[in-house]
């Protein structure tokens, strides 16, 4: 069991300034002892808090407080999947396509920014190493796809190609230039991770625990650029979404085992 943080941002440090742009601040701590499954400190009210705990993706389970989630995939005619095993949420993305398959799950729930910031944790069991987008943890304005045109702040476990292994926090272009980058250990994807990540509407920060070999915690915390405040780029419809990318000559699936996802409307202290 990995441990992390509950919704705490110790040695995030201080934050860039509005105007800082991408001059991030970035701290590494040792590891605090808090099991995942431990009940987090929040004061803020739950959106989502979904753990997957029935059959189906589109229903909330007895422990889950959500609408469900509804699979997505930018090769709908792929052999890719985003199911709900009564276990946790399973993500597998297709073989050999034509365009490296991107596929994942986005909450039925929609929700608009709130002006005083927005709180998500992510509980990952077990995971392949991602391409080009990564693992893909998002609020995002354009339901259907991740790398469609519309608004977005994501934050990425990259894999091997663009960014190669590292946390990365931005918007929905694949490319565009990292607000907060720091590396991490290929190995440790496979026996899971959690993140802690906290939007505020002139700062962001993120914590992530067991993608270390030594254990140590990776934050973050910067600013964003002036045209990328997520008043800009959030509706009032806007989804929560989890992703995994693959490369187009798989001849296997990359899978991603999500145990929790939570979306806090409010800060975490």
């Amino acid at each position: 069991m990995v441990a992390l943080p509950a919704c705490s941002f110790a040695g995030a440090g201080a934050v860039a300034g509005e105007d800082a742009g991408v001059d991030a601040v970035v701290t590494i701590d040792a590891p605090v002892d808090v099991p995942v499954d431990a009940p987090v400190a929040c004061g803020a009210s739950i959106i989502i808090d979904d753990h997957f705990d029935n059959s189906d993706l589109a229903t909330a389970g007895p422990s889950s407080i959500s609408d469900g989630f509804t699979a997505v995939a930018n090769t709908p005619a792929g052999s890719g999947t985003a199911v709900e095993s009564g276990a946790g949420l399973e993500v597998r993305t297709s073989e050999n396509e034509p365009l490296p398959p991107n596929h994942g799950a986005v909450s039925n729930a929609t929700f608009g920014w709130n002006p005083a910031g927005m709180t998500v944790r992510l509980d990952v069991t077990s995971a392949d190493p991602p391409r080009w987008n990564g693992i893909a943890l998002a609020l995002q304005s354009d339901r259907a796809n991740l790398d469609r045109p519309g608004g977005a702040l994501v934050l990425r476990v990259r894999g091997p190609n663009t960014n190669a292994f590292n946390v990365d926090m931005g918007i929905n272009d694949t490319y565009a230039t990292s607000l907060g980058m720091e590396p991490y250990d290929e190995a440790e994807l496979a026996d899971g991770f959690s993140v802690v990540w906290t939007l505020g509407p002139q700062s962001w920060s993120y914590v992530v625990q067991g993608l270390r070999v030594n254990n140590a915690i990776i934050t973050a915390s910067g600013g964003y650029r002036d045209t990328e405040f997520p008043a800009n780029l959030l509706d009032a419809t806007s989804h929560l979404g989890i992703h995994i990318q693959g490369e187009s000559n798989d001849t296997a699936p990359r899978v991603l085992r999500v145990a929790r996802v939570t979306l806090w409307n409010g800060l975490c202290p």
